[in-house]
């Protein structure tokens, strides 16, 4: 950012952007309520575009409708995708890191009184739109909630069955024995998320006797437990292809953490946590898990003279 000008300009271009995707979800929505709640957002957006367009100098609409239609589409994309509600925490998302890095900015610059009004009269309508946000749309489904599950079994799949796979290829020469063992694990590990899962929600609902709540447990525990035995097979597959050995392991490895790092994308975004750090924590404590399990799986093959 070098100057005023681009900083109303990219506000602008920004809120610009939020007013067709906004329209873009709402045709793609079949729920009315949600529909018309996605409407009235887009006409906000629309009207703090025209806020910033009150200022001299800054754009118009019509120039970022054509250069943002590939955005637009790809946000499109992700909705069919991952669904309603985390589109909207993505775009959420990447407004914070947006107005992080305009605040640095905006910090050596020197407002006329007029700039100063709109940007307050701007940062007030934006608070009433995130009430909305959050308060009224991501209450119409339990989706999000079904996303953390389907994120909490997936990582726990990954990280559980990768680490145990890592100790057996070390210890067994034979890829059929580790499938065997990593499936039976898998299976356990899927069973045991299921019912904690489905325990753990219900007992919520039984403490706090809500009659509504994000998800029923039934549902917790059923997303959990799918994404559990889906990342569990990841760190299998080069076995079930094939490979052996210590060349299956790597592959294993390598899936898994490309995987990983996916599933951390979205645990940030979710938790409007830094996406950096977060993968690098999760890479780091789960190749340490597969280093350890290595280590045990030698152990047994070379001291304990294990060989099947």
């Amino acid at each position: 950012m070098t100057d005023k000008s681009e900083y109303f300009e990219e506000l602008y271009a920004n809120e610009v952007f939020h007013y067709h995707v906004l329209r873009r979800l709402a045709s793609m929505e079949k729920d009315r309520a949600v529909k018309s709640l996605l409407e009235n957002l887009s006409a906000e957006e629309l009207k703090h575009s025209h806020m910033w367009g009150e200022i001299p100098g800054v754009g118009k609409l019509g120039g970022y409708a054509r250069q943002d239609s590939l955005a637009v589409g790809s946000t499109a994309f992700i909705r069919r995708l991952f669904g309603l509600q985390l589109t909207i925490k993505v775009m959420e998302y990447s407004e914070i890191l947006l107005e992080k890095r305009l605040d640095q900015s905006a910090s050596e610059f020197k407002f006329t009184k007029n700039e100063s009004g709109t940007i307050r009269r701007v940062e007030a309508s934006e608070m009433k739109s995130e009430n909305v946000i959050k308060t009224k749309l991501l209450e119409y489904s339990s989706v999000l909630t079904n996303i953390r599950n389907v994120i909490l079994g997936m990582n726990d799949g990954l990280v559980e069955i990768l680490g145990a796979v890592a100790g057996f290829a070390a210890a067994l020469q034979q890829p059929a024995l580790v499938i065997v063992a990593g499936i039976i694990v898998a299976i356990a590990g899927t069973l045991s998320m299921t019912g904690g899962v489905y325990l753990s929600v219900d007992y919520e609902k039984s403490v706090y006797k809500k009659k509504k709540t994000e998800s029923s447990s039934k549902a917790a525990g059923l997303y959990t437990g799918i994404a559990y035995i889906v990342g569990a097979l990841v760190p299998l597959l080069p076995f079930l292809f094939g490979a052996s050995g210590y060349y299956a392991l790597g592959i294993s490895i390598l899936i898994t953490a490309v995987i990983l790092s996916i599933v951390s994308v979205l645990v940030s975004i979710i938790s409007d946590t830094p996406i950096l750090m977060r993968i690098v924590k999760t890479l780091l404590i789960s190749l340490g898990i597969v280093a350890i399990t290595i280590t045990l799986g030698v152990y047994a093959r070379n001291v304990l003279h294990l060989s099947i």
